[in-house]
Formats: C-alpha cells, structure tokens, sequence
C-alpha cells in the first residue's frame, strides 16, 4: 500500500520522500520496510526511481497506443 502511494504521486508529477516511523516499543527491524524507506528517503535514490517510474509508464503508454 506504502509504495502504491508513492508510485501514484510519481504519475501526479511530484517526487514523495518516505519516512517510517518506528514504535519505540517494539524496535524489530522489518527488512521490507527499511528497504523501502532507504529508496524513498534518500533524494538521488528516489529522483531515479522516480525516472525509472516515468520512463516504464511512457514507454507503456506507447506500446498500447
């Protein structure tokens, strides 16, 4: 669901960052989760990613044209 979200706001032209917030009850370290976060947070991760993203929907968009 995170990353649908952040996928869409790509498609809507802006580029999201994602922080997570973690409950200092209970610090387990979901992999998935810091894996996502890591893509979305930093900005030279998230700008490609987010290029990447353009790109695949362009290049869709023309095969289906």
């Amino acid at each position: 669901a995170a990353e649908t979200r952040l996928r869409d706001t790509v498609a809507a032209g802006f580029l999201p960052t994602a922080m997570r917030w973690r409950d200092p009850r209970h610090p387990d370290d979901d992999p998935a989760w810091r894996r996502l976060q890591r893509a979305w947070f930093r900005p030279a991760i998230s700008s490609l990613m987010a290029k990447r993203l353009r790109e695949d929907t362009e290049l869709r968009e023309a095969i289906h044209a």
